[in-house]
């Protein structure tokens, strides 16, 4: 600025310069949902700030992206992958506001500001606190129904930290309890860790870490187990802080939906037990308090004593002596018991909550001493999980049934044209075929969590492509060679659904199969696919086709884990195990956020490794390749000729 300009006009280029440096956010001006925020740009990853990410390969649309957005009540912004072509196409990341000037610049996405009505009717924001029995209600939508395979567990975690309060037996500077590896959000690692809130104190009697499976005294200080337990000393009170913490990044991460559950809420004639939870959406527990009193709201002092901030709160208290051997063996298991001559019902018990987009809250828990006499000696259990018994079971949504498509050879919902084994395609295989090998086929299809999307009715991705990919399959080799087919399905378990048979028994088992969800057993599949292949004829080819998207995540021990390094050992040994057995596998890949193409290229056959870039709807573009791998002509050298010559 010249030095000659007067003091208002130099006043009035620096506000201008300043105005012009600093942009101001897009304003919601118009009635619009949402308005672009920045080209190129994305959510940040790892500080905390992550919602939710739709999986790669499954866009949605922009308006998708935005009521997604818009069902988070803390989310501000919105990333939509943008790049016709790239994989992360139509892909959706949400971020609440603490992304504000952390954004990450990347090509492919798009970011989004999400325009709210200034006031919250309609937007589905109210929180749902009515009390629902573990039994039947009329208010059991209350609680949210998560599939198991987004499910947290201890099951599946690692003590690594126990020093809670600084009392050990560990002596590391945490003074926590920390679970490695509860879950995964957005394909990373999480650990719940667990600290005495600051300004309380906490005393223990006992140890702390896992229950201990089958242990009726709930001792707490086991290696593994399906509860967390936390000790602490009778007439003692605390609040603990549980948080969600990367397992890489050590920063806090927001974990889209979980459920918590506390167990075991009983007495001893000296001592009771009384809990206190806050910001959960919504509640479940025995609306009779028949074995355990339960208020919900202001009706007990600690939920009065609450700030409106903390949102729903719930107070628990003992109301039955507990004798050890009522205690639950697993989360899941949880109901009547009558033993040490006490009678009861553990999921009376009980209670769960329901949290979304949440990082940490808070547990109060008392042990107020009924009578002065030994109190102070002895501890009582904290005994908690992530799903139980009190969790509503998901509904299986019906099949959608395709309509009919002519092929071009006009059969309804056909495969096309039959390649023959010398390459030639032909809609009359057996008359203008030279003659195959027989076959016997092995056909392993996943139906794991990740097939599935909660946003996707009636799941077409196993009822239409996957199901429809295997029946296409079979009726392209049935068409070429003496062929025979078996049916296996693999979730955290697999099953065989079809012995070997004859093609029209093999499509018509599909056509009945049901979509189970869980885990991924690889390794049980392949195993129980060659032990049936084992039993076809020695002059026929064997074949084993699996068909899946994900990594291996369930090992023999039935240790589901979404890091399992066991998982993936079990399957190549087994995979292995086919080959040495003249088995060849194909493997077909779906690349979708679980997949991983080394593993399936090492459970393959050389050369029999396919992919689809796409998702399951694209499955009906390797079929032709598929069937050509296992179709080989009789050639002059396997012609055995007969005594007439």
């Amino acid at each position: 600025i010249p030095a000659h300009t007067s003091n208002l006009v130099r006043a009035l280029v620096i506000i201008a310069c300043l105005t012009l440096r600093v942009k101001a956010e897009p304003e919601c001006n118009n009635g619009e949902d949402y308005v672009l925020l920045k080209s190129q740009s994305r959510c940040p990853k790892n500080i905390g700030v992550s919602l939710f990410r739709t999986p790669n390969n499954d866009p949605k649309s922009l308006d998708v992206c935005a009521g997604i957005c818009e069902d988070y009540p803390n989310c501000d912004y919105f990333t939509y992958g943008s790049v016709v072509g790239d994989k992360r196409y139509g892909s959706c990341i949400g971020c609440d506001a603490g992304a504000a000037g952390k954004f990450t610049d990347i090509a492919v996405f798009d970011l989004y500001k999400l325009c709210r009505s200034t006031t919250t009717e309609g937007l589905g924001l109210g929180l749902e606190t009515t009390p629902i029995t573990s039994d039947d209600s009329e208010a059991d939508a209350a609680i949210p129904c998560i599939p198991v395979s987004m499910d947290l567990a201890f099951s599946t975690s690692t003590l690594v930290e126990n020093n809670l309060g600084g009392l050990g037996p560990d002596d590391d500077a945490s003074n926590a309890i920390r679970y490695r590896g509860v879950g995964t959000v957005d394909g990373e690692s999480i650990d719940l860790s667990i600290t005495v809130k600051d300004g309380e104190t906490y005393d223990r009697k006992g140890g702390n870490g896992f229950s201990c499976a089958g242990d009726t005294t709930s001792a707490g200080d086991c290696a593994s187990g399906h509860f967390g337990s936390i000790n602490m000393l009778s007439g003692e009170s605390t609040t603990l802080n549980f948080s969600f913490i990367g397992t890489e990044s050590g920063e806090l991460v927001n974990v889209p939906e979980f459920y918590f559950s506390v167990f075991d809420i009983d007495q001893s004639n000296s001592v009771y037990e009384r809990y206190g939870i806050t910001g959960f959406d919504s509640a479940t527990y025995d609306i009779d308090n028949k074995e355990a009193k339960f208020t919900l709201g202001e009706g007990s002092d600690f939920c009065i004593s609450q700030p409106a901030s903390n949102g729903n709160c719930l107070y628990a208290e003992s109301t039955n002596i507990g004798k050890g051997c009522d205690n639950p063996i697993r989360p899941d298991e949880i109901g009547e018991f009558n033993c040490l001559n006490n009678q009861g019902d553990s999921s009376l018990r009980s209670f769960l909550v329901y949290y979304k987009n949440t990082n940490k809250f808070e547990v109060h828990w008392e042990n107020p001493c009924r009578v002065q006499k030994n109190c102070g000696k002895n501890g009582r259990n904290f005994l908690f999980a992530f799903r139980s018994g009190l969790a509503p079971v998901c509904e299986t949504l019906p099949p959608v049934a395709p309509a009919c498509v002519p092929d071009e050879c006009d059969v309804c919902d056909g495969p096309g044209k039959y390649t023959c084994c010398d390459g030639t395609e032909t809609c009359e295989p057996e008359t203008t075929c030279p003659p195959s090998q027989p076959i016997s086929v092995c056909i392993a299809l996943d139906e794991s969590g990740s097939v599935c999307h909660e946003d996707e009715e009636g799941c077409p991705n196993w009822n239409v492509h996957i199901k429809g990919f295997a029946k296409n399959l079979i009726q392209g080799l049935d068409g070429v060679a003496n062929s025979e087919f078996a049916i296996v399905t693999f979730a955290q378990f697999s099953e065989i659904d079809q012995d070997l048979s004859i093609a029209s028994d093999a499509m018509n088992t599909i056509d009945v199969l049901e979509y189970r969800d869980g885990w991924t057993n690889t390794q049980e599949a392949i195993d129980q696919c060659r032990m049936e292949l084992e039993k076809a004829s020695t002059d026929r080819l064997k074949y084993m086709i699996l068909v899946t998207d994900g990594l291996p995540t369930n090992n023999k021990a039935n240790e589901p884990n979404q890091i399992c390094s066991s998982c993936k050992d079990e399957a190549r040994v087994e995979a292995q195990d086919a080959k040495d057995a003249d088995i060849s596998i194909i493997s077909v890949g779906v690349n979708t956020a679980s997949f991983n193409e080394t593993i399936l290229r090492e459970l393959a056959s050389p050369g029999m490794y396919f992919s689809v870039t796409g998702g399951f709807d694209e499955l009906y573009k390797e079929i032709e390749k598929v069937n050509q791998a296992a179709n080989r002509c009789i050639s002059e050298e396997t012609c055995v000729p007969d005594e007439c010559g």
